[in-house]
């Protein structure tokens, strides 16, 4: 083989080399450049979720105030035709739901509510996939945990990612006090229906309202100026009717 010859292979395989290397330094790059994208964007999927559920909970707290405890009614409530509310005593029965019950209802209320969180639009260069949310809800030392498990599938450019499936939220609320001195009111109505005890509800560090709705049914709602929620006083309202 002549000189020339010789220097034609060299320089084809010099050619090779430099595509197989540069194609091999694009491979590795991309992958990592990939990878770190992802994690950014699930990061801020996660922080959006939190945000939502973080409100999703305040609703909840709001809706068992206003309507006795629940989120869904019971089949016996109050209608005023304004607002509706469940019976914390009825005919000489305490039928105020126990904290236990209360904190299912929120925990029903964040489970059913946060597939809503996942906002695809918001997101749209990413495919997210939601998982099953489970809510525990507990309500102790003067403020209402809600802990919750909820996988989201995140996928975008073919790689795939989990957002961390555990999230918390606090709202601080005397919500065992409220409930212990709703407990106290309905005992009152109970022990004497016709009479209300204007000494018990005046002596409570909580505002008290009361409002007729006819001669026989009654609305009580406990007002907690130290328990503000986005700068609103909490209060958790029941109805009660006598015989």
């Amino acid at each position: 083989m002549n000189k020339q010859g010789q220097i034609a292979i060299f320089v084809i395989v010099a050619i090779a080399v430099v595509i197989i290397i540069m194609g091999l330094f694009l491979f590795v790059n991309r992958g990592p450049s990939t990878n770190a994208s992802l994690s950014s964007d699930t990061s801020k999927v996660k922080e959006y979720v939190q945000q939502c559920i973080n409100q999703r909970q305040i609703d909840a707290i709001r809706i068992v105030g206003l309507q006795g405890g629940y989120i869904v009614l019971p089949d016996n409530y109050l209608d005023t035709g304004l607002y509706q509310v469940a019976y914390g005593q009825s005919l000489g029965q305490n039928t105020l739901p126990s904290k236990e019950k209360i904190a299912r209802e929120i925990s029903s209320y964040i489970e059913y509510t946060s597939p809503g969180c996942i906002n695809q639009d918001k997101f749209f260069t990413m495919d997210i996939s939601p998982g099953e949310a489970n809510v525990n809800t507990t309500i102790s030392n003067g403020k209402i945990t809600s802990r919750m498990i909820f996988p989201i599938s995140v996928t975008k450019e073919n790689s795939t990612s989990i957002v961390g499936a555990n999230y918390e939220s606090t709202v601080n609320v005397r919500f065992d006090e409220i409930y212990s001195f709703a407990q106290g009111i309905v005992k009152k109505q109970i022990a004497d229906s016709k009479y209300i005890d204007m000494t018990y509800l005046s002596s409570s560090k909580f505002k008290v309202g009361i409002v007729p709705f006819d001669n026989k049914t009654t609305t009580f709602t406990i007002i907690d100026d130290s328990s503000r929620i986005e700068n609103i006083s909490y209060s958790f309202q029941f109805a009660s009717v006598i015989k």
